[in-house]
């Protein structure tokens, strides 16, 4: 009854490996000079656009992808009327004719269901004009 329990002693910490056998680092990606905003993205109020290269296996043009999650509308009619809106403005716009083969994906935030169909056709063609994409 009077007797106290022995705490487990704790072990030493061991020391990490040294990292001085580092396999050597990849090269870089070069940069393509005829689109400034290759592999990155672009951000409006709106929405994001992502532009990335497709895969070397597949040969394509500018291909253009729509991602709107249930946090913009709970409502499937309304996130496919936006769906359908931006894909009718894509077939609509004229692109660059020196474009190499992208993919471009358009993520709309949660705040793009309150804009009106202008407002965010507005910002698509801010983002495009901002990534490149466009002669003007």
């Amino acid at each position: 009854p009077g007797e106290t329990k022995k705490r487990p002693r704790l072990l030493p910490r061991q020391e990490k490996p040294s990292t001085t056998h580092r396999a050597a680092a990849a090269p870089a990606k070069t940069r393509k000079k005829n689109l400034p905003c290759r592999g990155s993205k672009c951000s409006s109020n709106a929405a994001t656009e992502l532009l990335r290269e497709p895969p070397e296996t597949l040969e394509g043009e500018l291909r253009f992808g729509v991602v709107i999650s249930s946090k913009v509308s709970k409502r499937a009619v309304k996130r496919n009327r936006l769906r359908r809106l931006l894909h009718e403005a894509f077939l609509r716009q004229t692109f660059r004719s020196d474009l190499p083969p992208t993919w471009l994906l358009l993520n709309l935030r949660p705040g793009a269901v309150e804009l009106s169909d202008d407002n965010l056709l507005e910002e698509w063609s801010t983002l495009i004009q901002r990534a490149g994409l466009t002669d003007s």
